[in-house]
Order: structure tokens, then sequence, then C-alpha cells
């Protein structure tokens, strides 16, 4: 891992703790729950960014979340649907589940892939040019 990347690391894992140690200080629940998407995206991308396809798995993968905490409902924001039931204290440990289970997800997909390759670049007799960032 490159020096740049593991300070975008940093610098990603230090802005989501700070989103849900101190929400209120990012703005309102809404705003505290896109903001904390797009860093896992960007963390993703950090990670590898041969995975750039996969970063639209971050979002799929919440929504499933949290249609699993709210079978049936309209598809809305977490924020709104935990107000709606009266649990909107819970947010950021909902949250805090979802950052946990990503980084979990990404970690292993490094330990499957290292070089961060999808599998599609392994096949035989199948070549591609390489990437800006494969060159170095």
């Amino acid at each position: 891992m490159s020096l740049l990347q593991r300070t975008l690391l940093e610098f990603i894992d230090e802005r989501l703790e700070s989103l849900l140690r101190v929400p209120e200080m990012w703005g309102s629940d809404e705003s505290v729950e896109l903001q904390l998407l797009q860093l896992l995206e960007f963390r993703l991308l950090t990670l590898s960014p041969s995975l750039k396809e996969e970063v639209a798995r971050v979002q799929q993968e919440y929504v499933q979340y949290v249609r699993g905490m709210f079978p049936g409902e309209p598809p809305e924001s977490l924020a709104t649907l935990l107000s709606r039931h009266g649990r909107g204290a819970e947010l950021t440990g909902v949250l805090r589940g979802f950052v946990d289970m990503e980084r979990r997800r990404a970690q292993e997909a490094l330990d499957r892939f290292p070089s961060g390759r999808r599998l599609l670049d392994d096949v035989p007799g199948q070549h591609r040019p390489l990437r800006h960032y494969e060159l170095n």
C-alpha cells in the first residue's frame, strides 16, 4: 500500500469515527448518513482502485441493511425510518454496525484478491492495457 493510500485511509477512518462520535457537528441525521456512505465508497476505492466498479455495492448493501431492519417500509433514509418509529437515538449505533460490516467485507475482499484485481482480470487469454496506477 502506498503512502498516499495509507494517508487517505487514515483520514477517511478518522472522519468516519468523528461522524459517529459527534454526528451533530456534521449536520442533520440524513446529512450524516449520506456523508458516511460516501466516505465508505471512497474508502473502498482507496483500498483498491481497480475495484472501482464495486463501489456501487456499498449503496446496494446499505439499502439491503436498512430493508432488513424495516421490512415492508417504503425506500427512505435510515434517519427518516428511525425517526418515524421513535428510534431516532439509535442512528449512530445502527450506522456503526454498517461501517463495521463494510470494513470487514473490504478486508475480506482484499484477503481474497491481495492485488485488488478482480477475477475477470485473470482470465487466461484476456489481455487488457495497464491502468495508469499499475504503471508505477
